[in-house]
């Protein structure tokens, strides 16, 4: 079985975590702890772009 999740935010949002340094890192550490269960990650183009 597989799930999808997605998480919406609003910009303002998202560049204050892109800020914080240990944000990206700590992503990726958490992508490594799930071992092949994590199949893909991703992100959308913002609203309204083109």
């Amino acid at each position: 079985m597989k799930y999808l999740l997605l998480v919406g935010g609003d910009e303002g949002s998202y560049q204050a975590m892109l800020a914080d340094p240990g944000f990206l890192p700590d992503c990726k550490a958490w992508a490594a702890a799930r071992g092949d269960g994590l199949v893909a990650t991703g992100g959308l183009e913002p609203a309204g772009a083109d």
